[in-house]
């Protein structure tokens, strides 16, 4: 770390010493429905909300009353070098929903299953998530 001297040339003095930031953003934006950020230190992050109206993957989960719902959104292009850290919540339909598996994500794209009671058809999702990982 460096330091560096706050002088103020109304009063012709040394005002403080601050210290130079440990960590930076040195590149943010928006791509689709994701938010990111890329650190100087290498970490990079995104979050966002993907919505749309899909079907279950599969009409039961093998547990009474839930079925299967899944998809798939790209990650900002070039955002991880590795498979990122994905954390979501979700909502399907009007009923019951939550996470099932977050596991499947690779480098590229953000791989989500929820398991839900919303009907056989066709339901509104909303799916809001945060990964984590390295850019460099």
């Amino acid at each position: 770390k460096q330091k560096y001297d706050a002088y103020d040339e109304r009063i012709g003095a040394i005002v403080g010493t601050f210290e130079e930031p440990v960590d930076c953003i040195v590149e943010q934006g928006t791509s689709g429905s994701w938010t990111y950020r890329k650190w100087n230190s290498g970490a990079a992050e995104c979050w966002g909300t993907v919505t749309g109206t899909l079907a279950p993957s599969e009409a039961e989960s093998g547990i009474t009353g839930l079925r299967v719902f899944s998809g798939s959104v790209a990650f900002p292009t070039g955002l991880f070098v590795d498979i990122p850290s994905v954390t979501y919540n979700c909502r399907v339909g009007d009923g019951y929903s939550f996470p099932a598996d977050a596991e499947t994500s690779t480098i590229t794209h953000f791989n989500w299953t929820a398991l839900s009671t919303a009907g056989t058809g066709y339901s509104e999702c909303a799916i809001a998530a945060k990964a984590s990982g390295m850019w460099k």
